[in-house]
């Protein structure tokens, strides 16, 4: 099939998506050239629900390899570009510890994470999360081996909004293997969030609803030495989408997205600094260069267009409940 053909169908099926729900939506912006064969079939499971003919199904079934060779070979025009700043924790060499222990730990229910405060090449403290040192909660549905990428996700959807409230955080492959840092920032616990300015209270909701964070305990945020918040620890965020998980012993619980912030701003106007306008697709690359699960990446896009249609968080975009603590 030529590109030409290709960009027309893509067109067309970006019209017929625009009127079903944000994950119809999905459907069109992934044929725009990202996909590892998955487009295709969205496309072919799109056209049965929508009942279309079957000349036209015919035609998407024999389209199924043409477009997937046509989007994996022009998948590097849509790489997410670094920023500056993810360049620059990129290149840093971290010293493995020369005496005394650098292990932090992070409490994930009955897990602990393995953290690591580490000084880099350029004198400047890091925070490190090896990958090997990941012990996700029993709750956690996406496995082992998944919490680094999504500590840089959320610096990326913060970094797009210009909030600066997520560190710099980037991947690496540091002593103990691939992992992520963050630049580690001077701060201390805050538990009063209700005293901190609107505009910052307003910048953690969003970062916190478009990621889907799971765990925004008071640990999990803090205030600098200018008494400005910082988010910190985003490994328990970005889930799937599925409304809930069978865990060990047949028990099922429905999935949760746990912050204070998205709580105190459920249904209630943004700031208009809030609502800076962000191109939908850029939210898109930036996570989907990470690997992440293309159910996760269509969850994120989706609250953060329901973010910039509706001028609030109204939840419509996130299938389980939203909880303070």
């Amino acid at each position: 099939m030529s590109n030409g053909v290709v960009d027309v169908f893509c067109r067309i099926t970006r019209d017929i998506a625009a009127s079903l729900n944000s994950a119809g939506v999905q459907v069109g912006r992934r044929c725009t050239g990202i996909s590892d064969g998955a487009t295709a079939s969205a496309m072919l499971s799109l056209a049965r629900d929508l009942h279309l003919s079957e000349d036209l199904r015919h035609f998407l079934n024999n389209a199924h390899i043409d477009v997937k060779l046509y989007n994996s070979h022009n998948a590097h025009h849509y790489s997410h570009p670094l920023s500056a700043a993810e360049q620059h924790m990129r290149s840093r060499k971290l010293e493995a510890a020369i005496a005394g222990r650098t292990d932090i730990f992070e409490e994930r229910g009955k897990a602990r994470n393995s953290v690591h405060r580490l000084r880099s090449d350029d004198g400047n403290f890091n925070i490190y999360k090896p990958i090997s040192g990941e012990r996700p909660p029993d709750w956690w549905p996406m496995g082992a081996g998944k919490l680094a990428i999504r500590e840089v996700a959320a610096f990326r959807v913060d970094e797009l909004y210009g909030f600066g409230r997520v560190p710099p955080t980037a991947m690496t492959d540091g002593p103990l293997g691939p992992g992520s840092v963050q630049q580690w920032v001077p701060s201390r616990p805050y538990r009063r969030g209700d005293l901190l300015p609107a505009l910052e209270r307003q910048q953690l909701a969003v970062l916190d609803y478009i990621i889907g964070n799971g765990d925004r305990n008071w640990r999990n945020w803090r205030i600098d030495i200018k008494g400005s918040a910082v988010a910190i620890d985003h490994g328990v965020s970005l889930l799937d989408g599925s409304r809930h998980y069978r865990f060990a012993g047949g028990e099922i619980r429905y999935l949760r997205m746990r912050s204070p912030f998205v709580a105190g701003y459920l249904h209630k106007p943004l700031h208009a600094d809030i609502l800076t306008p962000v191109n939908s697709d850029h939210v898109f690359i930036a996570l989907h260069d990470l690997n992440l699960n293309e159910r996760s990446i269509d969850g994120a896009v989706a609250r953060h267009e329901e973010i910039q249609r509706r001028g609030s968080i109204t939840g419509e975009a996130w299938p389980g409940p939203i909880v303070e603590k």
